[in-house]
């Protein structure tokens, strides 16, 4: 990853630091009011979430199955930009069980705020935090 990360790119890092330090706040103040969140792929077949049913989610199924994993650093693997676009393949490694969490990252921006965030995850991730049943 680039040492002078652009303007956006500081952005998306700052959402995913507010989500490593489980700081939904945070986190959500890198988007704008308006933000719909899609989990993916599509077959799982969950709804999209507005910033308030992702708020409500987070609070009920991130925040405490990351603090009984303790989540670690999210790590970014690799990026690529557009103005307005940028998409992220990273993952997260939780302890003390070392189970890895790998992800894709789509983003849209209006302005400087993130607009549209695609989340795709594979089929464990998504019934761990509650996205879908098991």
């Amino acid at each position: 990853m680039a040492t002078d990360p652009s303007p956006q790119l500081q952005v998306v890092l700052g959402w995913l630091d507010g989500f490593d330090r489980l700081d939904f706040d945070a986190a959500n103040a890198c988007t704008t009011e308006d933000v719909m969140y899609e989990i993916l792929p599509a077959s799982f077949g969950i709804a999209p979430f507005t910033k308030e049913g992702f708020k409500k989610h987070y609070e009920t199924f991130i925040t405490p199955t990351s603090e009984a994993c303790k989540l670690h650093q999210t790590t970014v693997i690799d990026v690529i930009e557009n103005p307005g676009k940028m998409f992220i393949n990273g993952y997260s490694v939780y302890q003390p069980s070392g189970r890895k969490h790998e992800f894709n990252l789509r983003v849209n921006f209006e302005g400087d705020k993130i607009k549209l965030i695609k989340l795709f995850l594979d089929g464990q991730s998504a019934e761990e935090f509650g996205y879908m049943k098991a």
